[in-house]
């Protein structure tokens, strides 16, 4: 990203945010002031209508180049934020993503630190997630999930531009059934951006704590890969 472009950030929640959150929003705008266009807030409790009035939002009232997605059970520093600025462009890394891990089910032990940063087999039906990755540069994904995504404007307009006109407004996020699996509205996205023509890229040196139970963080998913070879 070129140091003068700016970003718009923005987030979506039920009506309430993790202090965590909201102390680092309170930090970012703060600190890093300059970078920042605005803010985009939607309140809500459906993921894919809210993450697409985000979007729409983002295209009618801003002017950045760059919209920066955060979900409310993430913590994210200054730091991750410039990490995530410095890795991204406008033409070979258009989308870009944090590194996160979820909780999931996979076999006794529950719950597992699985990223959420996905390759699709060579059937090109099921998502399998990242599990090795050297340092210090982008890796190249097929789908990653919508809690700390950067996204190019060109990106989001190339997109809205092939839609039906009734429908402009809601074309890029949408969860639904295909190939005998259910798509969350995120994978979704990442498949409607490969279709586009643009590439997907997760940094993993901007590694977030992820909110569930408890903060599930990096650590915890070396800790397991660990036990899981020992």
């Amino acid at each position: 990203m070129r140091t003068k472009d700016k970003v718009a950030i923005s987030w979506i929640d039920g009506g309430q945010v993790e202090g965590d959150f909201a102390c680092h929003m309170f930090q970012l705008a703060t600190v890093r002031h300059e970078r920042i266009d605005t803010l985009i807030r939607v309140e809500g409790h459906l993921l894919s209508r809210q993450r697409n009035e985000v979007v729409e939002a983002f295209l009618r009232v801003s002017t950045a180049p760059w919209l920066l997605m955060l979900d409310t059970d993430h913590k994210f520093t200054p730091q991750d934020f410039d990490r995530l600025c410095d890795s991204v462009h406008d033409a070979s890394a258009p989308v870009v993503s944090g590194l996160y891990f979820g909780a999931f089910r996979t076999g006794d032990l529950y719950p597992t630190a699985v990223p959420i940063a996905f390759s699709l087999d060579e059937n090109g039906v099921d998502y399998h997630a990242l599990h090795n990755w050297p340092p210090g540069r982008l890796i190249p994904v097929d789908a990653v999930g919508g809690g700390c995504l950067m996204i190019h404007r060109s990106v989001l307009e190339t997109i809205r531009e092939a839609a039906a006109a009734d429908v402009r407004d809601w074309c890029w996020f949408l969860d639904g059934p295909a190939n005998g699996r259910w798509y969350s509205e995120d994978m979704v996205f990442c498949q409607r951006v490969r279709a586009a023509g643009f590439p997907i890229y997760v940094n993993p040196d901007v590694m977030l704590p992820h909110l569930k139970s408890y903060w599930l963080t990096g650590e915890h998913f070396a800790e397991q890969k660990k036990a899981a070879t020992s």
